[in-house]
């Protein structure tokens, strides 16, 4: 994965600390992976019509596209309507998680850009603001 130094260290500490424990809570699957998409990639920001650069073109952002387990099962990060799935309260928890590591998240109820990923960046804002979608 290519990404600055903060974006890896949130990373790792995201996986240690909430998707490591929580995929043991809701799925009794440890943890073997995370499938990441998009790291480094110079480029405008896709969907929102602004031109304005990505995250993404200063390595500064990752998106995880899903998870795998030991069992050898891969859960892909969607859209989840089933709220009794423990998919769907992993994928939530994972989700509210990652919202104390990054600055930006964003997922699959943001918009249909990202309906298959969580994007994790870690955009610098005014005031500290952080955006968890």
């Amino acid at each position: 994965v290519k990404v600055r130094c903060p974006v890896a260290r949130a990373l790792g500490l995201w996986i240690d600390r909430v998707a490591a424990p929580l995929a043991r809570v809701y799925l009794d699957d440890p943890l073997a992976a995370v499938v990441v998409g998009t790291d480094y990639q110079c480029r405008e920001r896709r969907g929102d019509g602004s031109g304005r650069i990505s995250e993404h073109a200063f390595a500064n952002a990752v998106d995880v596209m899903g998870l795998a387990f030991e069992s050898g099962r891969i859960m892909p990060i969607a859209v989840r309507d089933d709220t009794s799935a423990p998919e769907r309260a992993f994928q939530a928890g994972i989700r509210g998680g990652a919202c104390a590591f990054f600055t930006t998240v964003l997922g699959p109820t943001t918009n249909a850009t990202h309906s298959d990923h969580l994007h994790l960046d870690m955009a610098e804002r005014s005031g500290g603001y952080r955006l968890c979608e």
